[in-house]
């Protein structure tokens, strides 16, 4: 993943959050929620809530305006890594990865070094139930050197052994296969290869030459890799590759693809952006190859499937259908999409139905912008969906007089339920169970 690869003017925020008293505010028992929530709290220290009774779990107590925690990130057996530091003023940053076994406890420290920072990290679908495996991946930005790269840890040891390095890259993504065995890795937009776990080894995976895209996408049931290849009248289209063989799954445009396997492995969703436009997003069949479901507006910025497949959570644009103000800038590797006052608005696509529903506006903190920026990626790792596909979490800014960041949760079924503001906080992640 670049550093930044787009750069979303969401709203002019010429400030700084001010870290002060931590004021939790309990949830509502009027709905069951499931798992846990870790977040970043107003302070920047690092939290979990375990939402079927509330109860809040301090895992840092150190968090500053000057030292910040970062972007936790959980394992699919309930292990949370969190990082460490984004310092601000002349200091160097500073990064330390910690992993806490459960949630619950304070996190192990496994890798401290000045002059780097965490920039992204990605849990393999499987444990370390072996000395020589890893399953977990951190890119890496080191402040003396242009390139970024990846370090795999193995989460079960934090000896000097368990941690090995995949490589360098500007741009770096990656993902994950369904057994962990192995990953696809995109780097410097020209390069498409396998990394072998065991074998500590690449392999190329692609030959011919790549379309534009960000972060590929292993299917999350089997060996089908999403990516985007460069067509025979040199336009990017969609396609999925598998063995030696690739089948083409959407139009050619000349521009940006983004997409994303629903976890079932029977649908992918994508969206593409054009020196004139911003698409909706389209949900294809991958039996068939046929277009399904598509938002009912354009210029959709993020978007993230629920956990059983059959909604889609999108970002747009506050302003009606029809007002957008977006001015696309492909000049180089950045795209602005400029936004009015009004913030950000998420909305439900029913994938069965093909029915949308606008939910609710929101400015989003900086820490939310970083994600739905680079969601290519992070939709593969972290969760805004709630386990059993009810409720998303966000984080935002209520009032830009006073700017006190929350954490809220938002029903995508039931209009009747107001959003819940649990917790003071600019990050939030759902787990997995």
């Amino acid at each position: 993943m670049k550093f930044s690869w787009y750069i979303l003017s969401v709203w002019v925020i010429s400030i700084c959050f001010i870290g002060g008293s931590h004021a939790q505010t309990p949830i509502i028992n009027r709905i069951d929620l499931e798992g846990q929530l870790a977040y970043i709290g107003s302070d920047f220290n690092v939290y979990t809530m375990n939402l079927s009774d509330s109860e809040i779990n301090q895992l840092s107590t150190d968090g500053s305006r000057r030292t910040r925690y970062e972007f936790p990130s959980w394992s699919i057996d309930g292990q949370l890594a969190y990082f460490c530091c984004s310092v601000r003023g002349n200091e160097p940053p500073r990064l330390s990865i910690y992993v806490s076994s459960d949630g619950v406890s304070e996190g192990q420290e496994f890798y401290n070094r000045t002059g780097e920072r965490h920039v992204y990290s990605y849990w393999s679908p499987t444990t370390c139930i072996q000395d020589d495996c890893v399953d977990l991946a951190v890119l890496v930005q080191n402040f003396t050197q242009p390139l970024l790269r990846v370090d795999l840890f193995n989460s079960q040891s934090n000896t000097i052994t368990s941690q090995r390095g995949l490589g360098e890259g500007t741009p770096f993504y990656f993902s994950w296969s369904p057994t962990g065995e192995s990953m696809v890795i995109h780097r410097n937009n020209s390069s498409l290869q396998y990394y072998s776990v065991s074998n500590n080894a690449t392999s190329v995976a692609f030959e011919d030459t790549l379309g534009s895209f960000l972060s590929p996408d292993w299917s999350p049931i089997d060996d089908r890799i999403l990516f985007s290849s460069l067509s025979s009248n040199q336009q990017s289209q969609l396609v999925i590759g598998q063995g030696g063989n690739v089948e083409t799954i959407s139009d050619e445009f000349n521009g940006i693809f983004s997409f994303s396997w629903a976890p079932n492995g029977k649908y992918i969703a994508y969206r593409y952006i054009t020196q004139d436009t911003v698409s909706p997003v389209y949900v294809v069949d991958t039996d068939y190859g046929e277009i399904i479901s598509q938002s009912n507006v354009s210029s959709v910025f993020a978007f993230f499937w629920s956990p059983n497949s059959e909604q889609i959570a999108y970002i747009t644009l506050a302003n009606p259908p029809g007002s957008f103000d977006i001015d696309n800038n492909l000049g180089g590797d950045t795209t602005y999409l400029m936004q009015t006052g009004d913030g950000l608005a998420w909305n439900i696509l029913d994938v069965e139905s093909n029915s949308n529903t606008l939910l609710d506006s929101f400015i989003p903190t900086i820490e939310m912008q970083y994600l739905l920026t680079n969601f290519d990626q992070f939709a593969q790792s972290h969760s805004i969906w709630s386990p059993d596909s009810e409720y998303i979490v966000y984080s935002e800014i209520n009032d830009l007089d006073s700017p006190d960041p929350s954490i809220t949760i938002l029903s995508t079924r039931n209009d009747n339920l107001d959003k819940i503001q649990v917790a003071d906080g600019v990050f939030a992640v759902w787990s997995y169970r």
